[in-house]
């Protein structure tokens, strides 16, 4: 009895978890990154350095937003 109601209660987890998962990829589908914005941006951050990729606005002031960024 508590195998079957262990079985039952997994396999119910399982379903939930594989539906909020699929629920939040249904919602956030329209924030995929396409091939081409990709390639864009590894494009525009091959010149920086690191201290200026990882720099904070505060940091670094002069970066200005990717094209990508703005569309």
């Amino acid at each position: 009895m508590i195998r079957t109601f262990d079985h039952a209660f997994h396999a119910g987890m399982d379903a939930a978890m594989c539906a909020l998962m699929n629920f939040s990829q249904w919602r956030l589908r329209h924030h995929a990154v396409t091939r081409e914005r990709l390639e864009c941006y590894l494009k525009e951050c091959e010149a920086l350095e690191a201290a200026q990729y990882y720099a904070t606005e505060e940091e670094n002031r002069t970066l200005l937003a990717p094209e990508w960024v703005l569309e």
